[in-house]
C-alpha cells in the first residue's frame, strides 16, 4: 500500500502531579523522607519484575525503577546521551564503518548488595536474549547483531550485521541484571527473582507485591552511587478499575500521580490549583492512508526476489488532484479541538 499522506492528531501526553510533592525536589529534604509516590494504574498486574522478560506496561514500569538504564536519554531531546546520571555508559565510539559500537562503562555503581555493576551484567542480558530459551521481546535482536564482547569490566563491544542509525537504540533496549544472582538461562523463565528481586539497583528496591492490589518499592540510596542519596521514601503502583476511577482517586489525593490521563478529563485535572502538570509529545498519532492502487488487480508489493511490482493506478485516488483535493478538504484543527479537546498537534507528512 502507498501511503499519500498522513494527517496526525498527535496525541500529547500529560503527566500530572499535585503540586504539594513535586516542590520538595527543590527543598532541603533529607533523603528518604520526600513522601511517597502513588501512582494508580489500570492495565493488572505486573507479570514480571526482570527486565529482560517484561513486555507489558505494568511490567516494565515497575522493573524501570527497580534496574538502572546502561545507555542514556537525555528527558528534554529523547536522544542519547553519554555520561547520564541514570545510566552505566558514560561514552561510546563507532567504527567508520558503523558497524561497531564499543562502550565505556561507569565503575563506580553497585547493586543493593554490595557488588559492582560490570560488563558482566550487560553480557548477562545479551546472551539471554540470544540463547533461544529465555521468553524474550528482543529475541528478534540475534538477527541484527553479529557480536557482543566484553573486552573488560568496563568495556562492552557490540557489532552489528549492518550499518543503521537505530543500531544505538537497538542496544539501549538492554537493561543491566545482577548476573551473579541469576540462573542459568533455561531456568531464568521461571526463576523466583521474576517476582521477587531481591538483588536491584535502579532509584527504588523492591518491596513488597500484592496481587490485584499494589507493588511497594522502597527508596535505594545507595542508587548510581550518588552521595546525595534519593528523596523519595518509596512509590506504590495502586491497580485501579478503570481510567475513570484512577482520576476519581488523583482528585481525592488518594495517589499524587496520572501518567497520560484521558483527554476528556485533563481540562477539570488543569484547573485544580493543587495540580502541577508536564507536557511532552506523545508517542501516537492517527492518519488516513490511501491506496492507490489498481484494485481491479490486486498485486504482492513484490516478487520472489525482492523486486518491486506494479502496483497499477486506482481508477479515483490514481489520480494526484484527487488525493491533494482530499488533503485540502480535511479539517485537521477541528478534529484535534473535538477528537482530543485540543491536547494534540498536527503533524507534517509527505
Amino acid at each position: 500500500m502507498n501511503r499519500l499522506f498522513r494527517y496526525g492528531v498527535f496525541a500529547a501526553a500529560l503527566a500530572l502531579i499535585v503540586a504539594l510533592v513535586v516542590p520538595l525536589a527543590a527543598q532541603e529534604v533529607t533523603p528518604g523522607e520526600g513522601g511517597i509516590i502513588i501512582e494508580g494504574n489500570f492495565g493488572g498486574d505486573p507479570a514480571t519484575f526482570n527486565p529482560l522478560l517484561a513486555s507489558d506496561t505494568s511490567s516494565a514500569r515497575v522493573a524501570g525503577f527497580m534496574f538502572p538504564a546502561w545507555i542514556g536519554v537525555n528527558p528534554e531531546t529523547a536522544v542519547h546521551e553519554p555520561g547520564r546520571p541514570d545510566a552505566l555508559v558514560t561514552d561510546w565510539t563507532i567504527s567508520e564503518d558503523g558497524l561497531t559500537y564499543t562502550f565505556t562503562l561507569r565503575d563506580d555503581w553497585t547493586w543493593n548488595d554490595g557488588t559492582p555493576m560490570t560488563s558482566a551484567d550487560i553480557m548477562y542480558s545479551w546472551e539471554a536474549i540470544a540463547s533461544g530459551v529465555v521468553e524474550t521481546s528482543l529475541s528478534y535482536q540475534v538477527d541484527l547483531i553479529d557480536s557482543v564482547t566484553a573486552p573488560d569490566a568496563n568495556t562492552i563491544v557490540v557489532t552489528f550485521k549492518a550499518a543503521a542509525c537505530t543500531n544505538l537504540t537497538e542496544a539501549s533496549y538492554w537493561s543491566p541484571v545482577p548476573a551473579h544472582v541469576l540462573p542459568a538461562f533455561d531456568e531464568l523463565n521461571d526463576a523466583d527473582f521474576n517476582l521477587n528481586p531481591t538483588v536491584t539497583g535502579g532509584v527504588f528496591n523492591f518491596g513488597e507485591f500484592r496481587a490485584g492490589e499494589q507493588v511497594s518499592l522502597i527508596a535505594n540510596q545507595t542508587y548510581g552511587g550518588a552521595s546525595e542519596g534519593v528523596l523519595p521514601t518509596g512509590y506504590i503502583y495502586k491497580v485501579v478499575p478503570d481510567q475513570t476511577v484512577l482520576i476519581e482517586q488523583f482528585i481525592a489525593g488518594e495517589t499524587n500521580v496520572v501518567d497520560g490521563p484521558a483527554v476528556a478529563r485533563r481540562a477539570d485535572l488543569l484547573a485544580d490549583s493543587n495540580v502541577q502538570a508536564y507536557q511532552f509529545p506523545g508517542n501516537s498519532w492517527d492518519y488516513l492512508a490511501l491506496n492507490y492502487a489498481d484494485p481491479a488487480n490486486p498485486q504482492n508489493a513484490t516478487d520472489d526476489a525482492g523486486n518491486p511490482i506494479d502496483q497499477g493506478h486506482h481508477p479515483i485516488f490514481g489520480d494526484v488532484r484527487v488525493r491533494r483535493a482530499i488533503a485540502l478538504g480535511i479539517d485537521v484543527e477541528s478534529m484535534i479541538e473535538g477528537a482530543v479537546f485540543g491536547f494534540g498537534t498536527r503533524m507534517p507528512s509527505t
